[in-house]
C-alpha cells in the first residue's frame, strides 16, 4: 500500500527493552506490557506516554526466574471491562510481593484514565522452585473443577469474577 507510513513509535529513543505482549487499542488510547515489567499507556494518535503502571520509580513487575520468556515483565496482553462502572484495563503479570516471594502470578485491574489501581487479585498462579539455581517452574490451574451435569463429570473451567 504506497499510503502507509510509520507516524510514531515508542519509545522515541529505543532505550526500553522488548514488548512481548500484543499492544490493545481502546479510547484512543494504546496498552502495551513490556519485558522490563511494565505496561504503557500511549496516546494513539501521537504515540506520547500518558501512564506507565508501575510509576518509573517503581520496580517493574517480573520473576526471579528468567528461563522462561513469559516469566520477564509482562508477556501477555491486556483486556478492557467495566469494574465498578469504570472502564479498566486488565493485565497479568509476576509479582514478587506476594506468595513464594518468586514471582507468583496476579491480575492487576487499573483506570484507563490514569492508571490508577482498582485492585490486585490473589495469587492465581503459583511459581515453584527447589532452589535460586533450580530453573523449574510449576503453575497451578488457573480455574477450578465443577460439573455442569451429574453425566457431565469431567472438570470443566469455571471464570473468574471481575467484581
Amino acid at each position: 500500500m504506497p499510503h502507509l507510513a510509520v507516524r510514531w513509535t515508542y519509545p522515541p529513543t529505543g532505550a526500553l527493552s522488548a514488548f512481548r505482549a500484543s499492544p490493545i487499542v481502546y479510547k484512543g488510547r494504546v496498552f502495551v506490557g513490556n519485558r522490563n515489567g511494565h505496561l504503557y499507556a500511549l496516546d494513539a494518535n501521537t504515540g506520547a506516554l500518558l501512564w506507565q503502571y508501575p510509576p518509573a520509580a517503581a520496580a517493574g513487575l517480573w520473576s526471579i526466574f528468567t528461563c522462561n520468556p513469559s516469566s520477564e515483565g509482562i508477556a501477555a496482553s491486556a483486556a478492557i471491562a467495566s469494574v465498578n462502572g469504570k472502564d479498566a484495563v486488565i493485565f497479568g503479570a509476576p509479582d514478587q510481593s506476594i506468595g513464594s516471594g518468586l514471582g507468583d502470578g496476579r491480575l492487576f485491574a487499573l483506570d484507563v484514565e490514569t492508571g490508577a489501581e482498582i485492585w490486585k487479585s490473589p495469587v492465581i498462579a503459583r511459581l515453584t522452585g527447589a532452589d535460586e539455581g533450580d530453573d523449574s517452574q510449576f503453575h497451578e490451574q488457573i480455574s477450578a473443577p465443577v460439573s455442569t451435569s451429574r453425566a457431565n463429570r469431567r472438570p470443566s473451567p469455571r471464570p473468574l469474577p471481575i467484581d
